[in-house]
């Protein structure tokens, strides 16, 4: 077979054994087998980060960017007001995506790459009342950063503030425990 091999961020490529775990026998979607697959899935994803207690998974097609859009267009509700973490692309992506939908909000616009002082985001927090939820990336593959996740949940914790958090390639490749962090919204892609 000749292999091509792929130089763009993904999706990578992928493995003859990979390949040869596709080469299945088609499953109906309409049938039982096709649920109790789906369903395992939907555990498994959750299991990963110790949310099978506390969460659900949803699963779509689509690429990181649509996972996100899906999320912040639907959990702010329209007497909401989202605070977006702008430090590098994808928190910028997360600001034009919520323009779009004309979503309340206020950006914490940092230099991208620079980390957020918490003390800085809990002013804001206390100042802006309105304010129903919290996005920011985890990890920021812009600028290869990882914004301080427990101490920020923890500000959305006190202030009961809904966390909305990125997780596109953090996900599965560090540590996140949802039973120990008040995660509401992680999203991820494969």
């Amino acid at each position: 077979m000749k292999r091509n091999i792929l130089l763009n961020p993904g999706p990578a490529t992928t493995t003859d054994s990979v390949k040869e775990a596709l080469l299945v026998s088609d499953i109906c979607p309409r049938e039982q087998e096709f649920g109790e697959l789906t369903q395992d899935v939907l555990n498994k994803v959750v299991q990963v980060v110790n949310g099978e207690l506390t969460h659900t998974a949803v699963i779509f097609t689509g690429s990181g960017t649509a996972g996100v859009e899906a999320a912040l267009s639907s959990v702010v509700p329209p007497e909401g007001k989202i605070l977006i973490l702008d430090n590098g692309a994808y928190g910028k992506r997360a600001e034009t995506i919520i323009q779009a939908y004309g979503i309340p909000y206020r950006t914490h616009r940092l230099v991208w790459g620079d980390y957020p002082d918490v003390d800085t985001v809990e002013a804001i927090f206390k100042e802006d009342s309105e304010l129903t939820h919290f996005v920011f990336v985890h990890h920021e593959t812009t600028t290869g950063m990882l914004n301080p996740l427990p101490e920020l949940l923890e500000l959305c914790r006190k202030y009961e503030i809904d966390s909305i958090v990125d997780a596109m390639s953090s996900y599965a490749g560090l540590p996140i425990d949802m039973r120990e962090l008040p995660i509401d919204y992680l999203i991820s892609s494969s």
